[in-house]
């Protein structure tokens, strides 16, 4: 069963959603609900109370509606009266046009990650994986995430775009522990997740509590894998179409592409798109085959091409067993970006790796390229963090004189309204206290970051 509507319903008032509304119009193939509520609440003799009346509520309201919004109600505060002048307001109104062109997309609670066959080339960062990883497969029995954010927190001011989380080890019980990964991942980073897992039941627990669009990684014509195709129409997720069957590895080219055509017809028939896959080019090893490389980039080619899809490949297998790895992965990928490849599951901390993608991207003339590598080789900020060490923080707020730098001051406030809003109890604490150590009152901190301006 999918989506029939997504709805809107913030502890604002509406002229504070009109934003929000406009944006997912833009994204949303189904109507938009919007329910504001009478304004923001305050205490009046101990009593809460919300501050707008009927009329001024309907006009702010009508322009919800004007914004994209195809069913409009009230919450807090709200009356019969309110939604007796509101009827009144827009009944004449014409409903918006549903947007039916999807979008190749994920998303936070906040951020949206455009995925363009023609745009800048975006890395999945690995890293978020037990497997050879002892001191995280130690933590993780017990209990302890404090690999976790380092991981998260590293990626991310390496310039991933994309976080892969995998919690497939012994000891755990897998199921309950992504949930754990996810809610504190979603906490310290606004960057999208990839959900990657061998059982089903994983995957749908992660989609469950996640905060946005999601990736699957991935789905196969194996049995037991077609059993997501439903659960991705079901959440609205992405996901990584991997050309296997039950009989395994596909033979040749070929049968590759038949797997792909086949699985992108099954995915058709749920409900799916093109515009929710991304394939993955299933890299061999080419000490292995001599031609694993080139058949990789061909169908790289072939899906980009002739069916219009994005794609992505893990670069580690097609060095495997080679000297001086890091060469013949950083050559391929390079090869695989001319021919259209769109992502790439890597360590974002592997600088002539990333370092090889930019320049790629920069040769290749794609749009704000040339800004992106200056910017990759000349600095390692990162704006995406949601709530990043405090030291960082620090030293990112002063100028050379030592001055606190109003745009790094602004970057705080964010991080304290994003951490309060996500539960982020790891960093809120520090936050706070460097915002008040910046000079902030309490009842700025309150006024202007808990509530927006």
């Amino acid at each position: 069963m999918g989506v029939d509507a997504v709805g809107v319903n913030c502890s604002t008032g509406p002229e504070q959603m009109c934003d929000v509304v406009s944006l997912m119009k833009e994204y949303a193939t189904v109507p938009i609900i919007a329910k504001p509520n009478a304004g923001l609440p305050c205490l009046v003799d101990d009593i809460t109370v919300y501050n707008m009346e009927a009329k001024p509520f309907s006009i702010e309201t009508r322009k919800l509606v004007e914004a994209g919004a195809s069913i409009v109600g009230g919450c807090c505060g709200t009356t019969p009266e309110h939604i007796a002048m509101l009827w009144e307001e827009i009944k004449d109104i014409k409903p918006h046009n549903i947007n039916k062109k999807k979008k190749r997309a994920l998303t936070t609670e906040t951020f949206t990650l455009d995925i363009n066959l023609d745009g800048p080339f975006m890395i999945v960062g690995e890293r978020i994986n037990p497997t050879g990883k002892k001191t995280l497969q130690a933590e993780l029995r017990e209990g302890k995430l404090d690999t976790v954010a380092a991981m998260t927190h590293d990626q991310v001011e390496n310039g991933a775009d994309i976080l892969d989380i995998n919690m497939g080890m012994n000891g755990i019980d897998e199921k309950e522990m992504m949930v754990k990964v996810v809610q504190e991942v979603t906490g310290l980073a606004n960057i999208p997740l990839c959900i990657d897992s061998s059982h089903v039941s994983v995957i749908e627990a992660a989609l469950r509590i996640y905060p946005g669009r999601a990736l699957i990684n991935s789905i196969s014509m194996e049995k037991v894998k077609l059993e997501l195709l439903p659960i991705a129409k079901k959440y609205g997720a992405m996901f990584i179409l991997l050309p296997l069957s039950d009989e395994g590895l596909p033979k040749d080219l070929q049968e590759k592409k038949e797997i792909i055509e086949t699985l992108l017809k099954t995915a058709k028939e749920q409900g799916l798109s093109e515009e929710d896959i991304i394939v993955d080019g299933l890299v061999n090893t080419v000490g292995a085959n001599k031609d694993a490389a080139v058949q990789t980039i061909d169908t790289i080619r072939y899906c980009k091409e002739e069916l219009g899809l994005a794609t992505i490949v893990g670069l580690s297998n097609i060095s495997f067993g080679l000297p001086e790895r890091q060469f013949v992965n950083s050559t391929f990928l390079a090869f695989a970006i001319q021919a259209g490849l769109t992502m790439a599951i890597a360590n974002p901390s592997q600088d002539l790796l990333v370092n090889t993608a930019f320049a790629a991207d920069l040769l290749r003339g794609k749009e704000e390229a040339d800004i992106r590598y200056i910017n990759r080789v000349g600095s390692t900020d990162s704006p995406q963090l949601s709530g990043g060490n405090q030291e960082a923080s620090t030293n990112k707020g002063l100028n050379n004189n030592g001055s606190v730098n109003k745009e790094a001051a602004e970057t705080l406030k964010n991080q304290v309204y994003e951490a309060i809003i996500k539960g982020n109890r790891r960093n809120i604490i520090d936050l706070v206290k460097q915002s008040l150590q910046d000079g902030n009152l309490p009842s700025e901190i309150l006024d202007h970051m808990l509530i927006p301006d």
